[in-house]
């Protein structure tokens, strides 16, 4: 149906978004219409409001379900290839696509996680985004041989969202089929890095992957549960978690797959490695030394002896060198808080608790005993002065 039918034909007095009764707010037609204006600002502020009106705190409201359905007419209109702002914490710009595209996963997400459970809308308006993935699917799809890498990867995160239905499940093989063939041949780094992560969330052949010659693809691609006793891919987690400037590429938020450095690189490494050669592969690349005044304390995280091995930490003004450090101490945290069912003792690690947005860790499953006595000793060598013995 073409955009300018879904405005004429739907009865938008009868839906309404998250500021419906505030008459400053704009309806929803005037935002969708603003979204292919002459005048770039406006379509930005149309976007804007796609996330901060139509799906307001990735709740769907009863306008979401045809604003999906104008989004996807248009993405192959001219008018979306206007360079707008990123998010927050992304500079730059991207084509308006793009970032639609970003907006559709951002919706089939929330429609995915009422199906687990999750509250993200009325049952009725939920369940008509879900009658929607199709068509977000073939509209994917089709942006895949556009010429910029943005839409690309943008694109691929929309279609690793909603290939997660099981009604669309059986187009998983030809899309499988594209990464392998074309995606990895690709120079552009995101697009083999997502390429990577969605053969191994599939759990289809990320051979190919595993071979590429950027430490991250192969990091991707070592996650796939087919290679979790192979030394290959857990060396290739290693470089990555022993690379400052890799480790902190990877807290970029992937569309779909979120931040891969915390959530699954991180974790997937702990579970897989022993300590000694978690130790190891850190001590070869870091400066370890971490000058930073504690919460709890006011001291800094001292030096203790694990064996033969002096641990110090890397400065946290080091902006390539925090994230793999941080991560650390709140995956640790984390999995023993799991295990415990309390929040962190240690009063200096809430900080950065709340820093790597440890909530996201809390449906992940309780850890292995080889991985809790890892993290245990982990959690010994970061203790502050004043509570550990020389």
């Amino acid at each position: 149906m073409p955009h300018e039918d879904i405005l004429a034909l739907v009865d938008w007095s009868a839906v309404e978004h998250a500021y419906a009764r505030s008459a400053d707010v704009r309806k929803t037609p005037e935002i969708l219409k603003a979204l292919l204006s002459e005048e770039a600002a406006l379509q930005a502020e149309a976007l804007g409001d796609l996330y901060g009106v139509v799906h307001h705190q990735d709740t769907i409201y009863s306008a979401t379900p045809p604003a999906v359905r104008y989004v996807v007419e248009i993405l192959d209109d001219p008018r979306t290839l206007t360079p707008v702002p990123r998010g927050f914490d992304s500079p730059g710009e991207e084509p308006l696509r793009a970032a639609l595209l970003n907006w559709l996963t951002s919706v089939m997400e929330a429609a995915a996680e009422s199906a687990r459970g999750e509250l993200s809308g009325e049952p009725v308006d939920v369940e008509a985004c879900r009658a929607a993935r199709g068509q977000v699917y073939l509209a994917a799809h089709g942006m895949l041989a556009d010429p910029d890498s943005a839409v690309v990867s943008a694109s691929l995160g929309t279609i690793a969202c909603v290939l997660d239905a099981p009604e669309l499940q059986h187009f998983r093989s030809p899309v499988a089929a594209w990464l392998n063939n074309h995606a990895m041949s690709l120079s552009d780094r995101r697009i083999r890095v997502l390429a990577a992560l969605m053969l191994s969330c599939w759990g289809h052949d990320s051979t190919t992957a595993l071979r590429d010659p950027d430490r991250v693809v192969r990091a991707a691609a070592a996650l796939s549960p087919a290679h979790a006793t192979d030394p290959e891919a857990t060396s290739a987690l290693l470089e990555v978690l022993a690379s400052p400037a890799d480790a902190a590429w990877c807290q970029q938020v992937f569309p779909h797959f979120g931040r891969i450095f915390p959530f699954k690189l991180l974790p997937t490494a702990i579970d897989r490695s022993a300590l000694d050669e978690l130790l190891r592969h850190s001590k070869r690349f870091w400066r370890l030394r971490l000058k930073a005044p504690m919460p709890a304390t006011g001291g800094r995280v001292c030096a203790r002896k694990h064996s033969r091995t002096a641990c110090r930490f890397p400065r946290r003004s080091a902006r390539t060198s925090a994230p793999f450090w941080t991560c650390w101490r709140s995956t640790a945290s984390d999995r023993q808080r799991h295990r415990s069912g309390s929040p962190p003792t240690l009063g200096w690690h809430s900080a950065s608790w709340h820093h790597t947005a440890a909530p996201a860790f809390a449906e992940r499953p309780t850890c292995s005993a080889h991985a809790t006595r890892q993290i245990s000793t982990l959690l010994r060598l970061t203790q502050p002065h004043g509570r550990s013995k020389r």
